[in-house]
């Protein structure tokens, strides 16, 4: 949907130096995905996930997440709102709403795993403002379509998930928000068993004392149960 520019753009953004975490007085953001529960007549299944970060400005997301694979349910990306994007995960009414690029898609052509990533202000353009620290926002609402084609039992029970490991925050001056950067060496080229080309290269991992990401839920009612 969008180059390869842009994606690297973000995911420096993310990789960014930590200076000055230090994870006294709780986390400093916590990303929660909501339990709700449907009925197999539900076509649509509407799940908002929420954020709180009172002690940082933020200026970029990016966000993966996952549903167990079931022929019954998936993240509706077959659905397109009006500015074009993936109702998969709607921003309409979040703190990323207004922001400058927002990007979501499902990754490798499957229907269980989504990306959504997003800056408040894209360089060479008018400066849109990043998110002050709230106690509470938010962040996104993910969309799923239900299919009751195959037999649905009360009680079954779908898990939303945030892969942590990629997912990350970044404030306006591009430092990451709870990542933990370090480098190492990489070989990138080998003759035989040696290696004939070394690559420095900096990953990144999550300090869980910094950021907490809770998983969320589906679960299917009885029809008699209104959907929310």
């Amino acid at each position: 949907m969008r180059n390869s520019f842009i994606l690297t753009a973000v995911s420096f953004v993310l990789l960014g130096s930590t200076a000055g975490v230090s994870g006294e007085g709780g986390y400093r953001v916590v990303v929660k995905i909501a339990d709700v529960t449907a009925t197999s007549a539900d076509s649509l299944i509407r799940v908002p996930v929420h954020i709180s970060f009172p002690k940082d400005t933020l200026a970029g997301v990016e966000m993966y997440f996952t549903i167990d694979e079931n022929r019954n349910i998936q993240f509706a990306s077959d659905d397109v709102r009006p500015d074009g994007l993936s109702m998969a995960a709607d921003t309409a009414g979040t703190i990323m709403s207004g922001w400058e690029w927002v990007d979501v898609n499902t990754l490798e052509n499957t229907t269980f795993d989504l990306k959504m990533a997003g800056l408040a202000d894209w360089p060479d353009q008018e400066m849109t403002a990043p998110v002050p620290p709230r106690d509470s926002a938010l962040l996104t609402t993910l969309y799923f379509r239900l299919d009751d084609t195959y037999p649905l039992t009360p009680g079954t029970r779908f898990e939303v998930r945030i892969n942590s490991q990629k997912s990350g925050f970044s404030d306006p001056t591009g430092n990451s928000i709870g990542v933990v950067t370090t480098h190492e060496k990489v070989c990138k080229e080998y003759v035989g068993d040696s290696c004939a080309r070394w690559q420095v290269a900096r990953v990144g991992v999550l300090d869980t004392t910094v950021v907490s990401f809770k998983n969320g839920s589906i679960t299917i009612a009885g029809d008699e149960t209104p959907g929310h």
